[in-house]
């Protein structure tokens, strides 16, 4: 055993959901303890807006960034959308017309509603968000036509988009 083990007693716990309001609640119930670390992504900061949740944004003490994380808005190659130009004004359509726009997301309450929420505030567009169990379901349900688009890390969808199957439309970061 290592020097650093032996003073680092450290237990990883990886539990379902846990990128997203339910990971980040059981967390937040851990105040006061100082022996939790929690490797979060930047939804954290705007899941209190977008539903109620056991804690604030600024409840906890970011100590460090490790990683940007990155989503991709997609759609299937054979769209007629060349690019976010294009499939907004589309979208808006077909909201007016009541039918909305579904967008694929791989779970519910985590990175991808995040994004979506943020999309509809700054757009003042909506969509229909259909959550599924991980890309693994997201992807079929764009390639057969279910939804419109998808959320999705490009790491998910690498081979779709280099195979021309998924076309990006837009890119979400962070703003510095």
């Amino acid at each position: 055993s290592s020097a650093a083990s032996d003073v680092y007693k450290r237990q990883v716990e990886n539990r379902p959901a846990g990128s997203g309001a339910v990971g980040y609640g059981h967390f937040a119930a851990q105040a006061g303890d100082p022996h939790h670390l929690l490797a979060a992504e930047p939804v954290r900061n705007l899941l209190p807006e977008m539903m109620d949740t056991p804690f604030d944004w600024d409840d906890w003490t970011d100590i460090g960034q490790v990683a940007e994380d990155i989503a991709l808005l997609t759609v299937d190659d054979s769209s007629e959308w060349q690019d976010f130009d294009e499939f907004l004004p589309a979208a808006e359509a077909a909201e007016e017309a009541g039918r909305p726009f579904r967008v694929a997301l791989p779970s519910g309450g985590g990175v991808d509603e995040v994004l979506l929420y943020r999309l509809e505030e700054e757009s003042g567009v909506g969509f229909e968000p259909v959550v599924y169990d991980g890309t693994g379901e997201t992807n079929p349900a764009l390639m057969a036509g279910d939804v419109e688009a998808t959320i999705l890390n490009p790491s998910d969808g690498r081979t779709e988009i280099q195979g021309e199957i998924f076309r990006p439309l837009l890119g979400f970061t962070q703003e510095e």
